[in-house]
Parts: C-alpha cells; structure tokens; sequence
C-alpha cells in the first residue's frame, strides 16, 4: 500500500511540476513569486526521506523490489525538478544581472555561489532532522511550515498566481503522506518510530 500510494503521489507530483517548470521558464514573474525557502523545505524533506528509503533498501532484500520505485521517483522529483525549480527561481530574481552582463563567466560563477547555499542548507537540514526525528515538538512543526514562506512571499509581492492550486495540494500531500501513513497504520506519530525508519 505505501509503495504503489507513495508512487502514484509522486508520480503527479512529476506532472504539476513540468508544467510548473514550464510557466517559470516562459515567465519570470511567475518563478519571482515562488518561494525559495518552500522549495527548500520541500527538498530538504524530500531528500531525508530518500536516504531513509535508501538505507532500508540496500539493507533489507524484501523491502528492496517494493520501496525500490518510490525511492527512485523521489531521487528523479526531488534532484531533476525541485533543482531545477531553484534554478528558474534564482534566474528569475536575477533577470537584469544576466541580461546586462555579457561576462558568461560571472554568470555561472554566481549561479554556483547560488548552489552552492541551497546544497549547504540541505546538509543542514538533514543533519537537523536526523537528530530531532524522536523529537516531535521540534520534528512535527517542521512539517507544518512548508508553505509559511510561500504566504509571506505572496503577501509581499501582494499576489498569489504562483504556485499553482494543483502543485500546491500535490506536494502538500507528498510532503504529509509518509508521517499520515505511519500515525494511521501504527498508532504512534512518525517521530517516534525510530527503529521503523532504520535511523
């Protein structure tokens, strides 16, 4: 139940996001008004799932053929469109530095700086939440904020045309499915399940 629920969830979460991808390439604006904070959040998130995932194939040979698709649809979304998303995002926040810099050198040089920060908060966070995942006063908030900064964003630019609805709702689920399941399932809250997670 949890691979194939887990696969389809990301599976959509795939197709919102090539049409995500798509408005934020054809339109500056609308990738200015995603926020990076959300999308780190969703990352770091996403990227701690996929080493539990990981961790628990490559040491158990009956979980490896059931969590071996999900784990691999989460490495494509998380590493191929979410880091692409920051790409449009930093793009689009620095539309005017590329267009009049003809130094293509400087270019990728800030663009690496770039992320070079995001992969360094992405350590970060997991060594965070590697270490907080028996805390669920601190591990539980966590997975309740992720779209905070997205309504701060909005606010500020007084607009909300970015993310989309069905963007919104699918990484909203995929970024709950996993700690819903478990409370459901085990009758114990994910930060407690320690020993499950192979952590």
């Amino acid at each position: 139940m949890y691979s194939y629920g887990f696969a389809l969830i990301l599976l959509l979460c795939i197709i919102v996001s090539v049409k995500e991808l798509k408005m934020s390439n054809q339109f500056s604006e609308y990738a200015k008004h995603v926020s990076i904070f959300s999308l780190l959040i969703n990352s770091i998130w996403n990227h701690f799932i996929f080493l539990i995932q990981f961790f628990v194939v490559m040491r158990s040979a009956k979980l490896r053929f059931i969590l071996s698709i999900p784990t691999i649809l989460l490495f494509l979304y998380t590493n191929v469109f979410l880091a692409q998303s920051f790409i449009y995002s930093w793009k689009s926040r620095n539309i005017e530095f590329i267009v009049n810099n003809i130094n293509s050198q400087e270019i990728r040089a800030s663009l690496f700086k770039f992320n070079c920060k995001i992969y360094l908060a992405i350590l970060t966070g997991l060594i965070f939440l590697f270490n907080v995942i028996v805390i669920p006063s601190v591990l539980l908030p966590f997975l309740c904020i992720l779209w905070i900064p997205q309504i701060f964003e909005n606010i500020i630019n007084s607009s909300s045309k970015a993310p989309s609805i069905p963007y919104l709702l699918c990484v909203s689920i995929e970024h709950l499915y996993i700690p819903v399941l478990l409370s459901i399932t085990l009758g114990i809250p994910l930060p407690h399940r320690r020993q499950f997670l192979g952590a």
